[in-house]
């Protein structure tokens, strides 16, 4: 049986709960910050896990224009990406993130996507640290989502222990909401 790293736990129950992000909830702030509860809901295609991933993104702290965000996801094979980000600005923002991915699959000559084998000499796996850097656009009403950026990926552990960076960009579309 596999077991699920502490801080995967940790970072799993913070965004179910909302644990932290109480504190920055209310009305506008003096000094032109406006207050904006939302939660975010999207699909990235190549970026962290190179492949596509379904998403759920909740911003702890996110008095406007400085947000600090933690997300969540799932990809195609077993890919499951845990994030960090900062953004900056309002509708327009520039995102700086840190993460880690772990992948879970088979090689599969001739196609970027991991999948699932029901080979068990053919499964592989993988653990990287990644970073993103770049343009987020959230509307402040709340409704449409479009990021798209740079991915740099270390891997730093694996069925074969190849130590590897990889560059990458990606792009998602999805839905803020409140």
């Amino acid at each position: 049986m596999r077991r699920i790293p502490l801080l995967s736990i940790a970072i799993v129950a913070m965004l179910c709960t909302g644990l932290g992000s109480d504190m920055a909830y209310g009305q506008s702030s003096p000094g032109g910050h406006r207050a904006v509860r939302r939660d975010a809901f999207f699909f990235e295609l190549a970026g962290q896990s190179r492949g596509l991933t379904v998403n759920y993104e909740r911003k702890m702290f996110d008095t406007e224009p400085h947000n600090l965000s933690l997300r969540v996801g799932w990809g195609i094979g077993w890919s499951i990406p845990l994030t960090a980000s900062y953004l900056l600005g309002r509708d327009h923002k520039l995102e700086l993130s840190a993460g880690w991915l772990y992948q879970l699959g088979t090689k599969t000559y001739g196609s970027i996507f991991p999948t699932v084998s029901e080979k068990p000499d053919e499964k592989w796996n993988s653990k990287y640290v990644s970073g993103f850097i770049g343009y987020r656009y959230e509307n402040g009403r709340g409704s449409f989502l479009f990021r798209a950026g740079y991915t740099p990926l270390y891997r730093y552990s694996g069925t074969h222990d190849d130590k590897e960076f990889i560059s990458t960009v990606g792009i998602s579309i999805g839905w803020a909401f409140r």
